[in-house]
């Protein structure tokens, strides 16, 4: 029997959207960590990307980013101070500013980014 009508009444369109958003949510961090694994080279490049696009996309997706840059950030490889590198200092100043103005979206996982970074060997002095 095909009755629209049933078909109708029983589809929950937000049941729906609910289970591709966290699936999509999951894949797009399981293709982060990959591509950061297969391709450690491009970090610094990402995360800078990320950043500087983090105040365009809607809050619902920024709080998710910094989770997404974590795996990146374990590439991550700061050299002495006094060596001035200026893609540190980038990083250093992009972070500082994910920080500062994002922190009530996701703090969580902005404190997992900076734990990531300081549990490298050779990162904190």
């Amino acid at each position: 029997d095909r009755n629209p009508g049933k078909w109708a009444e029983a589809f929950d369109p937000t049941s729906l959207s609910s289970s591709i958003s966290g699936t999509f949510d999951e894949a797009r961090l399981l293709l982060s960590q990959y591509l950061a694994k297969d391709f450690p080279e491009l970090s610094y490049d990402v995360f800078n990307d990320v950043v500087v696009r983090l105040d365009t996309y809607k809050a619902s997706v920024q709080q998710g980013l910094p989770l997404y840059v974590v795996s990146w950030a374990k590439n991550f490889s700061f050299p002495p101070p006094q060596s001035r590198d200026p893609i540190s200092g980038r990083i250093l100043h992009n972070m500082l500013y994910t920080t500062h103005v994002f922190h009530d979206l996701g703090s969580e996982s902005i404190k997992l980014m900076w734990e990531t970074i300081a549990r490298k060997n050779g990162n904190v002095l």
